[in-house]
């Protein structure tokens, strides 16, 4: 299977997707996807500085953009998407996140308060 996988990866010269690993991104992002459009584009700009934009113009285009010029870092663009469209989901997620994690703590702070004070009294 490894001998035979493709992962896209744009020529660090000319920017464009070889046909096998277009046709993969195809299948990934879906038909609409035209992974070489922005060949020129990924030659002018670095990944890493792409990013930086996209994340300090913070929008919803910007991250499509990000997506549409350098479709094999999509996940995290997609991420930032959904964090945009759905802020009081992201907040609600993040609190029960750490209520649980608080309560997981108690309870294993409860069992070592615990276990400490058995020991304690079969010393004595």
């Amino acid at each position: 299977m490894l001998n035979e996988a493709i992962e896209p990866v744009p020529c660090p010269t000319c920017g464009i997707f070889q046909p096998n690993m277009a046709a993969t991104l195809r299948q990934r992002l879906g038909k609409q996807c035209e992974p070489n459009k922005y060949a020129s584009e990924r030659i002018a700009t670095p990944a890493a500085i792409a990013w930086r934009d996209a994340c300090s113009t913070n929008t919803v285009a910007a991250y499509r953009h990000f997506i549409e010029v350098w479709p094999t870092y999509s996940w995290h663009a997609e991420q930032r998407i959904r964090e945009i469209k759905h802020p009081v989901l992201r907040k609600l997620t993040a609190s029960i996140f750490w209520i649980v994690w608080g309560g997981a703590a108690l309870f294993f702070l409860s069992l070592m308060a615990l276990s400490w004070l058995s020991e304690m009294k079969y010393f004595r």
